[in-house]
């Protein structure tokens, strides 16, 4: 019971590291201005404050498109690390295991939320393919 909860606190930790880790060092784009009374406006001024809106909605999506990428990055250094180690490691490699698969599915998240396709697309299919090698290095055996 005790190394099950050991395991569980490591995975949630290692995710938290390796996500505060990108928050740190990739900051996200600051919001100048969010919602405004059009009524008070001329039609310059909204015609600014919406070209200004939607250039802060593009930094938005490309800002969590590198955030999806880092963490299926990220993700996939844990993964195979672990899985590589836990023969060695045990518990630990089992606690990195899981923050691994903690930080893929925030990955695939963040790139579900950019809502571009394409890289949606990319996104869940390396988590695919990254999951169903190490799997495979992992658990068939190779004679």
């Amino acid at each position: 019971m005790l190394a099950t909860l050991y395991t569980l606190a490591l995975g949630l930790i290692v995710a938290a590291f390796v996500e505060i880790g990108i928050y740190t060092f990739f900051k996200e784009p600051e919001w100048t201005e969010a919602f405004f009374d059009q009524s008070a406006c001329t039609e310059a001024e909204i015609e600014k404050r919406t070209n200004a809106l939607n250039t802060q909605h593009e930094r938005m999506k490309r800002f969590q498109g590198l955030v999806s990428i880092l963490s299926l990055i990220f993700s996939t250094v844990l993964l195979a690390l672990s899985l590589t180690l836990s023969a060695r490691i045990g518990v630990l490699g089992d606690g990195i295991l899981l923050g691994g698969v903690f930080v893929l599915i925030y990955g695939v998240g963040f790139g579900i939320l950019t809502k571009a396709r394409v890289l949606r697309f990319v996104v869940v299919t390396a988590s695919l393919a990254i999951a169903l090698v190490l799997g495979y290095l992992k658990f068939v055996p190779h004679n």
